[in-house]
């Protein structure tokens, strides 16, 4: 516009961030958890994860190592005009929230024989 009668001056803007419900924001990388069920985490799949674009598909691989993010490049905030940040997506394993009596005998069959501890 035109300066006003005083003369030129500054327009002053606040911008407020409000937390994503879905996307964590690191400069221009993002961090999505998605929920996968047991079986996905040991037998591998597809996923669909939402992007900023839209979904896309994603291969979960079997045995998926939970505590590590998988990295889809370029599905993140510009950093610039020509450069886009990463999104990283946390696959969380959630079990069924009703008791499972064939789930709960497989894996004390599988606690008895292969002990397995991560820790």
């Amino acid at each position: 516009g035109h300066a006003g009668p005083a003369g030129a001056g500054d327009a002053l803007v606040t911008v407020q961030l409000v937390p994503h419900p879905q996307f964590k924001v690191d400069e221009a990388d993002l961090t999505l958890e998605i929920p996968i069920s047991l079986d996905e985490a040991v037998l591998g799949g597809k996923l669909t994860v939402p992007t900023l674009e839209g979904p896309v598909s994603m291969t979960l691989p079997k045995r998926a190592d939970v505590t590590k993010a998988f990295r889809l490049r370029g599905k993140g905030l510009w950093r610039s005009e020509s450069e886009r940040g990463d999104l990283f997506v946390r696959a969380v394993i959630v079990l069924p929230p009703e008791g499972d009596d064939a789930l709960d005998a497989l894996m004390k069959r599988w606690r008895a024989d292969k002990r397995h501890t991560p820790r």
